[in-house]
Parts: structure tokens; C-alpha cells; sequence
């Protein structure tokens, strides 16, 4: 429950009515706004009013920036929900004066204070609205916290950020399966959701990285380029990163730079991720090197931006592979992947969507080697027609500039 309100506490402000987030930093000062909270949670708790005047709508609208600290006052001054908001306010307090970094490094918050109390108030609608696509990593930590939906929190796992990813492992309705995943997540804030699991331990995923809630994603970087040296060192080539990407990719484990830490290398391995990328998505870029045994193995390589998603792999680094022979391979699907990134329209936005096309190359997985998916009013069909990732990519690039 502790967790629970880690998760909880540690959210972020959005403007709704806009669905653009909130700069990570202090809110300004909102003590006139701490009678009105009182007053719509009145008001909603009120179960045969006489007159309310506030609707769903009307709240949702309410997007003026709150520090949380003082929201979380306002709601313990209406009387109401006193266990559970006086949870959050002494973990709230303890991640703000904690000595570890590992802890108290993604607590910078504001928040919009009519969603969070919709959110607060387990509104229906927070679901059916859509709200764990919500550009906001707050608004979806709220969702992953309090959805019952087994495949909404096994989509929410996937999340880019890690507070996002706590909320789905404390979940008490998370599947086994998501939480076998989330327990070697790479960030100490998803581990320490495990009772189980010491979150300094390396325990059974040694070769994971330890992270601290500064360098989620959320929060802005520099420009890392130690991915491309890392790949050049090993003689190859990358399908290039964009300047935000660049700002955003890390190593979660060895041999796998990525945007966000899931889907795993194995699942990309596995082409597992197929239907993780036929959902709502964000905007991704991975390289990683993953496989079993001594000669199944390959280099993979997922991206997801603009109307595409791409999830593309070669055989590569198995004992017995012609090491030349595995190097031409890569080199003709990052080089033809390369033009793709280089040629199409990708625009640039952050939304979390379901993309129009969906690409899929495996040199020794598939027997043709290579599909397009295409999404038609929410339905994925396979489109024929395509014999090699030229043809696919030469499409793409006509239909996104079209």
C-alpha cells in the first residue's frame, strides 16, 4: 500500500482541456483554490444534492496548476478519504526528504487540480475516457493504480515511465505474467513494489541496469551518444536516432538501448511484441541483441514514430553464423530502414496511439521474410503483394508523404 501511494503521490500536472503536460517543476502557490476543492468534493460525495453545480465535465475543465503538497492538504482539510490521503501525505514527505536519490528523484509534481480529484473520486468515465493514453504520466498513474482491467494494466506495463510501471506492480488485479516481467525492471521504484525483491539486489536479471527516478524518461536529458559508439565499436550501423530520441535512449541491460525498457530484448527476439504494437503506443526507438542457446541469436531493432511501427530482425552473433555473411545481412536492413526514417513523413508527436501500418522483417523467423500490417477503423489486416523490405519501405514512403 506504501507503493501504492509512492505511485500516487509522485504525479505530474497536464493541462486536459490541451493534453499538453506541465513543465517538471514547483507549481505556483493555489491557497485560493483549497475552499473550492473542499467544495466539489462536498459536492460529489453529496449523494442527493440539491443543488450541484459542478458536472464531470466541469471538473475535468478545472486545469489550473496545483503544487501537490497542497492538494493533498485541501483534500484532507474536506474531511474526506482520511486514510488514504494521510498515506500519500507521509510518503509524499518521505520522498521529498529522502537521502536516496533512487527514491526522491521523480517527485518534482503539479498537478491539474480538476482531474486529479475526477481520478481522486474513482469516476467511471476516467476509463472509458481514454485516460491511460493520457500524454500526462500522472493522469496514467492513477489509472494503472486504480483499473481493475487485466489487459488494460498488462498495456499500462509497457509505459514509458516508471511510476507509471509501479502503479501496474502494486496493482493487486496485475496478472502474474506482467508482474514476472516487471520484476526485473530496470528502475528501483518498479522493484520496490516486490516485497520479495531488494531492489539493490541484481537478483535473477543480473545484466539489468539499476536505475532512480531522475532518469525516467519523464524528465529531460543530454544527448547521448555513447549508443552509437557502443554499435560502431562492434563495426555497425544504426538506423539513425532524432535529436529527441538521442536525448532519450539508454542502456537498460547489455546490448539493449532503448527509449523505454519494455517490451524485453527476448520479446522482441520472440517477435512476442507484435500485438503490444498493434495497441496504443508511444513514440519508441530499440536496438538490442537477444536470443538462446549457442546459435539463435539476432540483432532487433523496434521503432515506432508517425503513422508506422517497425519491429525488424537478423541473424547475428550465433557461434556457428559466417560472421561476414550475418554483417551484410544487418547491413541491408539497417541501410534499408535508414532511407525509410530518412525518407518518410514522421510527425512529431507524443501522443500514446494505435499506427495506421505495422512492418515486420525477420531473416530467418518468417517465410517471406517480410509483412505490412494495416490498420483499417481499428482492425489489422495483412497487406499482400510485398516480396522484400524495399517494397515495404518504398510504400511507406510514398503513402506518408502523400
Amino acid at each position: 500500500m506504501v507503493i501504492a501511494a509512492i505511485a500516487v503521490a509522485a504525479m505530474v500536472g497536464v493541462d486536459v482541456a490541451k493534453a499538453t503536460p506541465y513543465p517538471f517543476a514547483m507549481a505556483p502557490t493555489a491557497e485560493h483554490l483549497h475552499g473550492e476543492i473542499c467544495a466539489i468534493i462536498q459536492d460529489f460525495l453529496d449523494l442527493k444534492p440539491l443543488h450541484n453545480p459542478h458536472t464531470l465535465e466541469s471538473v475535468m475543465a478545472l486545469d489550473e496548476p496545483i503544487h501537490f503538497s497542497e492538494f493533498i492538504e485541501a483534500v484532507k482539510d474536506s474531511g474526506s478519504f482520511p486514510m488514504f490521503i494521510s498515506l500519500i501525505a507521509d510518503v509524499y514527505s518521505e520522498l521529498v526528504n529522502s537521502d536516496d536519490e533512487k527514491l526522491s528523484g521523480h517527485h518534482d509534481m503539479t498537478i491539474p487540480y480538476g482531474p486529479a480529484l475526477v481520478t481522486l473520486l474513482g469516476a467511471d468515465s476516467v476509463i472509458e475516457r481514454e485516460l491511460y493514453k493520457h500524454p500526462n504520466p500522472g493522469i496514467r498513474c492513477l489509472v494503472a493504480h486504480s483499473t481493475e482491467y487485466q489487459t488494460l494494466l498488462n498495456l499500462m506495463s509497457y509505459d514509458r515511465c516508471a511510476l507509471v510501471r509501479t502503479g501496474v506492480a502494486i496493482n493487486p488485479d496485475t496478472s502474474d505474467l506482467t508482474l514476472m516481467r516487471l520484476a526485473g525492471d530496470p528502475f528501483q521504484l518498479v522493484r520496490k513494489a516486490f516485497d520479495s525483491i531488494d531492489p539493490e539486489k541484481e537478483f535473477d536479471f543480473p545484466e539489468i541496469r539499476l536505475f532512480g527516478g531522475e532518469s525516467c524518461v519523464c524528465h529531460d536529458g543530454e544527448r547521448n551518444e555513447e549508443c552509437e559508439d557502443f554499435f560502431n565499436d562492434k563495426g555497425l550501423d544504426i538506423p539513425p536516432l532524432d535529436e529527441k530520441k538521442i536525448t532519450e535512449i539508454a542502456e537498460f541491460s547489455d546490448w539493449h538501448w532503448a527509449t523505454q525498457p519494455f517490451p524485453t530484448p527476448m520479446q522482441d527476439y520472440m517477435l512476442d511484441c507484435l500485438e503490444y504494437l498493434k495497441g496504443p503506443v508511444p513514440d519508441q526507438y530499440s536496438i538490442s541483441h537477444a536470443g538462446h542457446g549457442v546459435n539463435s541469436y539476432s540483432l532487433n531493432f523496434r521503432y515506432v514514430g508517425g503513422d508506422f511501427a517497425i519491429i525488424a530482425q537478423s541473424g547475428w552473433g550465433g557461434v556457428y553464423m559466417d560472421e561476414k555473411s550475418a554483417n551484410d545481412d544487418w547491413d541491408y536492413l539497417q541501410g534499408v530502414i535508414s532511407n525509410l526514417l530518412i525518407n518518410a513523413f514522421i510527425e512529431d508527436n507524443s501522443e500514446i496511439r494505435t499506427r495506421k501500418y505495422l512492418v515486420v522483417y525477420s531473416n530467418f523467423r518468417l517465410e517471406n521474410d517480410v509483412q505490412l500490417w494495416v490498420n483499417e477503423k481499428g482492425k489489422w489486416s495483412l497487406m499482400n503483394g510485398f516480396v522484400t523490405l524495399e517494397n515495404v519501405c518504398d510504400y511507406l514512403i510514398r503513402a506518408t508523404n502523400s
